[in-house]
This record gives C-alpha cells, structure tokens and sequence, in this order.
C-alpha cells in the first residue's frame, strides 16, 4: 500500500514507511480483513512496522475505506503516548470518517466516469466531437503563439450504410470498433483521433504539413484497405477524406473542422477511398450539389424518369438479341439529365430504391410487349443494373419476384447487371444474395469489368453468367496497345470460364471486325444505337425485321 498523507510523522518514517505490505500495521490489516483494527500494545505486536516500532510507537487503529463495496484504502490514527486507549465512541468517529471518505472517493471515481462517458465515444473509446473539439481549439491556441502548423483530417466510412441495412447494426458497431482500432494504430502517439458519431470520424495533428498530412491520409487509407473479418463476413471498408492545413492559427477551430468536413464531402463526389485536400473553391460544389439533391428529390416525387434501351446486338449479323434498361431524368423543361450525373447523386440518398423499382417494372412490361408483338423479338432479353445499395437491401429479391409476377415478365430472359465495387463490400452476403437472384431464373453479369478491383476470384467465387468489357478496352482493340492485349486476355479467360461475353461501347466497324474475329459474340454501343426511348427502340426492332436496320445517324438520340 502508498501512504497518500499524513500528519505527525516524521521526514525520516515518512520515507520508510511510504509503501508497505498490506499485511502490515494497522492500515495494512484493516485493509486485508476489511474492518476496524486496534493496536493497544503496538510495540510488541507481531504486525507492527519495525519503523513505527523504533518511532515508540504505542497504540494504532485504522478503519478501511471502500469503493464499490471493495476495501481500498484505510484511516489511521495512533499515539506516541503509553496506555492510550480508544473508547467506543472514538471507534465509532474513526468508522463514521472512514465511511464519508468512501463516499467521497466514490463520487470521485464517479464523476471521473461521468466525465469519461461525457468525453469519449462509448463504442470505440476515442475521444468523442466535445472532448476533440476542446483539443483542436487548445492546438489552434498554441499555433498562434507559436507559429506552427496544425492539419484536420475529416474521414467518412463510403456506403457504410450499406453494412447496417444488410448484416445489422450489431455487425456495424463491430466493424466501426474496428476500424477505430486501425485508424488508432495508424497514427503517431501524438495525434488524437476522434469518433465525431455514426461513421464519422476525424484525426488532429500538430506541428505537419500540407505533404505530411497528404501523407497521412495515404497511411490511413492503406490501414484500412485489408479487409475486416467480423462475425463471420470479410468486409472491405474505404474512406473519404477532407484535409484542411492551418497555418500559425489563423483559422478558428469550427472553421476548420467545416472545412475539412467539406473537403471530405467533396472527395467522396470523385468516388470512393479518396482523399482531397481543402480549397475555398469547394463551397461552390457542395452548393451546387446541394441544389440538386433538391432537384432530384423533387423529380421522384413528380416522377420525372423514363426508360431508354440500348440494343445489345449478335456482331456477326447486327441483329438485336436484347436490350439494356437506362434510365433517363427528363427536366420539367424538357432536357435530359445525363446518367452520370444523378446516379451516383441518387444512390448517397437513397434515392435509387424507387427509381430502381420504376425501371425494373416499365422495363419488364415493355420488353414482353416486345416479346409479344414482335415477331424478331420473342426471345428479346432485359438487362437491368442493380447499383451496390439495391443489391445490399434484404427485400431485392422480392422486389424483382414482385416486378417478374406483375408483369407476367419471364426471369429466363432476365440478366441483372453489377459492377464490381458492389462485391467488395461483404462477399458471402453479396454471393447469397446473387445465388437467390439467380435461383429465379435470371443471369448475372458482371458489368464494366476490368476498371475497379477486378480479381480472377470474383469470376470464380460468385454466381457470374456474363462478363461486360469495359469500353476503355474495346476503344483500341483493332490496335496493338496494351488495352486492346488486355481487352484480348480478357474475351480469352472470360470463354476458358464458359461466360458469355459482351463488348461494350462499340463504335467503330473496325472493332466488330476485331471482336468477331476473337469469338466475342455479343456487343453494344454507338456503332449500332444509343439508348433510345420505347417508341424509337419500337422502330429499330420493326426495321431489323424488315431487313433494313436504321442507320446510327437514323436512330441515335
């Protein structure tokens, strides 16, 4: 035990005695067998401390102290004077003390908690928005003085979300002390990081700079890269991230936590696992996103989207096996938004989920109106895209069921088209979820492929069917490029597989030559049509019967 104070000791006993046995003395014992302990003759006890002994030491009684019900610590008291004896009343003084200094320390440790929880992130343990904001305005404080450079870096996990709606928040939380552990480890011992709530978090670093913190943002994307095991699910996660640098002081700290907080924002518009450093320009973007967040949300309201079809062609012949569902936002003033644009923009705000089960059932119905009046047309397939948080949502599958009895659509002329990100995030739920999808009757293909994480793993792990090659490799596969090798390994491992291919972004006859000589039966793109709406798609099909296909000027919208 420590002697934490004392009064009437000497320097010379306070230095000997200063730690101790527990078993020794009477603050030792009342300790040990947690009660009030009397000394009367203490110069001849057995657990007397040698030093209070030469001291003429003669009697000790010691109370002990509790927290949570636990002896800790103890009262003592004693006297240098022969035949001191405690009466009744002065043991029960000793126990009553002994009882508020417990309370005391009780209270104490209490409010050290309280303020731990007021302080701290209760699922992961780091410093929570108050406690990181109160460090950020001290570290702004002393740059000012000092001149030194401070950065803030604002990291948002991509598609987190994701995680929640498909394994549950269990599963999320899990993976969010996760990730806390590794962003930990990633940093030196004297940056602080922070958990600013959901799947937010943010990294302060003094005395860097614009490189060092880039630096850093690099560091913690890498940490974060290998995948999670929880539960069970390998998990990828990435992270956007805002860096803001300050110099000397010179912004205040709310200031600079909106910034880096912008710049993270404006990062994850690039794409995701990306990192950008702030530049006041970036207000003007976040503005105008805002604005058609607005727009957006407004145009599923008034239902604002239609569907266009962009016929996929066997390229020995031209003739239209089948068509890929695009959906289109036509403005209240007529012009057409382009995909690119509101897609991504849809998917962060979950706006996707109606405009997906719009285009899934317009898409259906007209396809077997297709099917139906077409005589060229009986066996037209439809392909539709399921974007990454579609696939993620436990109701998918009985929404296609919903949209395939509906419209009386047959799920053997159905391939549902994904990209590659959209299997990064949790294999085994991705894979299931693809084998439901797949038990309908319906074909999976792996879209875009060879422009994200592509692994020979995901052909062979997954329920795959089709393979769509990007269109940045069919552009010089009449070439001798390294693209147009690619384009070929690709066509040439996808038949090994037994994977029907489709050649995307055909835009020149050069390429259907090169992709028919390679065995790459299927293709779309430019070459033979955009997307067109129903009433022109209509026509190309009654054009391919009469013998006379439309000529891409003719039909190109």
């Amino acid at each position: 035990m420590n002697l934490a104070a004392s009064v009437g000791v000497s320097h010379a006993v306070l230095a000997a005695t200063k730690r101790s046995l527990v078993s020794e003395g009477a603050g030792g014992r009342a300790i040990a067998e947690d009660r009030l302990i009397m000394i009367d003759d203490y110069q001849h006890a057995d657990e007397a401390i040698d030093e209070f002994v030469g001291a003429r030491l003669q009697s000790a009684m010691a109370a002990p102290i509790h927290e949570n019900g636990r002896a800790v610590g103890s009262i003592t008291i004693a006297s240098y004077k022969a035949d001191r004896q405690y009466s009744q009343t002065e043991c029960e003084m000793l126990v009553a003390l002994a009882h508020h200094a417990s309370i005391a320390l009780n209270d104490a440790k209490a409010v050290d908690q309280i303020r731990h929880l007021a302080y701290h992130d209760a699922l992961t343990g780091l410093p929570n928005r108050v406690l990181f904001f109160e460090h950020l305005t001290r570290a702004v404080a002393n740059a000012s003085r000092s001149g030194a450079t401070l950065a803030v870096l604002y990291l948002d996990l991509d598609r987190f979300k994701l995680v929640n709606d498909s394994l549950g928040h269990t599963v999320g939380d899990l993976l969010l002390d996760a990730v806390a552990k590794r962003l930990r480890g990633s940093l030196r011992a004297a940056d602080l990081a922070a958990r600013l709530g959901g799947d937010e978090f943010a990294v302060l670093v003094e005395n860097t700079t614009v490189a060092g913190a880039a630096a850093l943002a690099d560091v913690i994307s890498n940490a974060l890269g290998d995948p999670f095991e929880v539960s069970g699910h390998d998990l990828v996660v990435t992270a956007s991230i805002g860096v803001v640098v300050d110099e000397a002081g010179e912004t205040d700290a709310d200031a600079l936590l909106r910034n880096a907080d912008l710049a993270m924002y404006r990062a994850k518009l690039d794409g995701f696992g990306k990192y950008l450093v702030y530049e006041p320009d970036m207000h003007v973007v976040v503005s105008d996103r805002a604005h058609l967040e607005g727009k957006l949300r407004r145009a599923v309201q008034l239902e604002q989207f239609e569907v266009h079809y962009q016929p996929i062609v066997w390229l020995v012949s031209g003739e239209a096996v089948g068509v890929e569902a695009l959906v289109r936002w036509r403005r209240e003033d007529g012009t057409l938004v382009p995909p690119a644009e509101f897609i991504p923009v849809a998917e962060d705000m979950g706006l996707i989920m109606p405009i997906g089960r719009m285009v899934m059932h317009t898409a259906m119905r007209q396809v077997r109106e297709w099917q139906k009046t077409h005589s060229n047309a009986k066996t037209l397939t439809l392909s539709i895209n399921l974007s990454a948080r579609q696939l993620y949502q436990p109701d998918v599958v009985s929404e296609v069921v919903e949209a395939l009895e509906a419209t009386g659509f047959d799920a053997e002329y159905l391939t549902l088209e994904i990209t590659e990100t959209a299997l990064m995030h949790d294999t085994a739920t991705v894979s299931a979820r693809l084998r439901e999808l797949r038990a309908l009757g319906a074909r999976i293909a792996l879209d875009d492929f060879g422009t994200g994480y592509s692994s020979l793993s995901y052909l062979r792990n997954f329920p795959i069917d089709v393979l769509k090659v990007d269109k940045s490799f069919i552009d010089d596969i009449a070439c001798g490029t390294a693209d147009a090798n690619l384009a070929r390994a690709i066509i040439e491992m996808a038949k090994t597989l037994n994977l029907d291919i489709v050649a995307e972004g055909i835009e020149e006859p050069s390429q259907v030559a090169e992709l028919v000589r390679l065995r790459c039966l299927m293709g779309q793109g430019f070459h033979f049509a955009k997307g067109l709406p129903a009433v022109e798609l209509t026509r190309y099909l009654r054009d391919q019967r009469r013998g006379r296909a439309s000529s891409p000027e003719t039909v190109a919208v």
